[in-house]
């Protein structure tokens, strides 16, 4: 397996400070972003913690194996909420995961939230992660919801929370010339997946390709931060 890879994390035009946070592992072929909850307090605690804790997690075990997908939320979830607890915060502290892992020719995902997992197979942007929202677990229940409500992006699912959350899990087959971009949601919501699939099918290596979506960004005002990672798979022997 070859491939390439680059993170990107920027604190935008208008957030006071970053509270996102990424992990980039080549060594054991796993790819990580967090965004914390800007409604709870101290979310650069929680999204940092949420990173902080899947290394430890790889550290811990020589043989690169992570747990299995539900340990692996369970632990990550105590320990969020554990560093909330430690911080006296007078609210809970939350924060998104979406995780992808690569195994040989398998690819393995694990999400939480409303950051994004893009598959860019021939140029086309499939979006591989739900939106874990009031207005998502609504209509997979056939509930309709009121377009006027005010939490209807409210997230349902997430790192921090009281019970352990269901992450989305799924596993798929790589590709040569498959692509990803894991986000949060400062670039996805300001960003068209038609011009994120353009700059990461344009550029050569994701460094560059990042950059582009970096201006995209900013230029849509910078509004939230701005985290990525993008993933170029160059062969899958």
């Amino acid at each position: 397996m070859k491939y390439q890879a680059h993170g990107i994390s920027e604190r935008g035009h208008v957030r006071a400070k970053n509270e996102d946070a990424y992990l980039l592992d080549t060594d054991r072929h796993v790819f990580a972003v967090a965004d914390g909850i800007g409604g709870m307090l101290h979310g650069e605690i929680a999204s940092q913690r949420a990173m902080d804790s899947l290394k430890t997690l790889l550290d811990e075990d020589r043989s690169d194996n992570l747990p299995p997908k539900v340990e692996l939320i369970t632990r990550l979830n105590q320990d969020v909420t554990t560093a909330g607890i430690k911080k006296n915060a007078s609210g809970r502290i939350g924060t998104t995961f979406s995780m992808l892992t690569l195994d040989g020719k398998k690819a393995h995902l694990i999400h939480l939230g409303d950051s994004t997992i893009y598959r860019f197979r021939n140029g086309n942007p499939e979006k591989l992660t739900a939106a874990h929202n009031v207005e998502f677990e609504a209509y997979s229940r056939g509930v309709p919801v009121d377009a006027a409500g005010g939490y209807r992006y409210a997230l349902t699912r997430y790192l921090g929370m009281r019970d352990i959350p269901a992450p989305q899990i799924d596993s798929f087959t790589l590709l040569k010339g498959d692509r990803f971009l894991i986000c949060t949601d400062g670039v996805s919501d300001f960003v068209e997946p038609t011009t994120l699939a353009a700059e990461i099918t344009s550029s050569m290596n994701p460094d560059g390709s990042l950059q582009k979506i970096l201006e995209h960004c900013l230029e849509a005002g910078g509004q939230d931060n701005i985290t990525a990672i993008a993933l170029f798979i160059e062969s899958t022997d």
